[in-house]
């Protein structure tokens, strides 16, 4: 039933590029390891309105937020998404130099381009997601870039991600047992088009479309990036000092990033002297930026965002 096959070395032709939506453009950013991809949506005129800047989970890419960018550039805000090294359109690193690759490495991608777009338009809204939105709290809580407000979308906690690993056991007791007879192949929890399904979408999400997303997965992932985000990894005090509000949003099936660890996540920064805001998607599973009910968290964060 829609099984993958695992490489563990890159294809000699590589997966065409999915078209891009209407409005949304693809340019490439320099750095010292190759180029990286930057989907981009802006508005006609300048409205004054903050740019924001989101990022992709693990097996992501920008086009994870191919229905955000029309949205809100339609609205006014400059959109941008950055697909991460090894994913998307960016440079490629192999199978093992991207089996070690750890988080610093993909916040470092982050921070070239939110300081491309400061630079052009003012400090960036960060959104992230998942393993991105984890990666963004490090960003923040290192100081590394300033930064005029946080998203965190289904976003593993900054104290750690111990129960969302447990999360994922209990969705698929068969984890372990299958990962093992795939010589810890990084994408044997996502090598079928149900387990993509079960882990990553509402029930009601159609499966024509879980193998679209499929087909834009990358073959393999980082396991430092969130083998490193096990327990806590940042400091809650210096990313609240760092950022002036903060919106933290759970899908309410999310299999995965619960809407329990999700408030919880939410709390943590309240408790920390933080500015911080949750909110739940109904019917959303862990990628409710694509799922059934998309516009229901994007006019979510757009109200956020008009509320600054």
């Amino acid at each position: 039933m829609g099984s993958h096959i695992l490489l563990w070395r890159s294809p000699t032709i590589r997966k065409p590029c999915p078209p891009l939506p209407v409005g949304v453009e693809r340019r490439f950013l320099d750095t010292p390891g190759g180029k990286l991809e930057l989907l981009t949506s802006l508005p006609p005129q300048r409205t004054g309105k903050p740019p924001l800047l989101f990022v992709h989970g693990g097996f992501g890419s920008a086009q994870c937020y191919r229905n955000y960018l029309p949205y809100f550039s339609s609205r006014g805000y400059p959109a941008y998404a950055v697909s991460l090294r090894g994913h998307g359109e960016s440079w490629q690193p192999g199978f093992w130099r991207m089996f070690f690759t750890p988080r610093q490495r993909f916040v470092e991608d982050i921070v070239t381009a939110a300081r491309m777009i400061r630079k052009q338009e003012g400090e960036v809204v960060l959104i992230g997601h998942s393993s991105g939105g984890g990666c963004i709290q490090d960003l923040v809580s290192q100081g590394l870039e300033p930064v005029a407000g946080l998203v965190l979308l289904a976003a593993i906690p900054g104290s750690g991600s111990f129960y969302v690993n447990y999360n994922w056991w209990r969705l698929d007791p068969w984890f372990f047992p299958r990962l093992f007879w795939h010589l810890c192949h990084p994408r044997s929890p996502l090598s079928s088009t149900p387990l993509v399904k079960a882990a990553f979408f509402s029930r009601g999400f159609p499966e024509k479309e879980v193998r679209k997303v499929e087909a834009m997965m990358s073959e393999w992932e980082s396991m430092a990036w969130p083998n490193g985000m096990m327990w806590k990894f940042v400091d809650p005090k210096k990313v609240v000092a760092r950022m002036r509000r903060m919106l933290v949003v759970a899908g309410e099936v999310d299999a995965l990033m619960s809407v329990r660890i999700e408030r919880d996540l939410a709390e943590w920064y309240r408790n920390a002297g933080g500015n911080v805001e949750d909110e739940v998607v109904r019917g959303a599973g862990h990628h409710l930026m694509l799922d059934t009910t998309w516009e229901e968290g994007a006019r979510t964060l757009e109200a956020w965002l008009e509320r600054g």
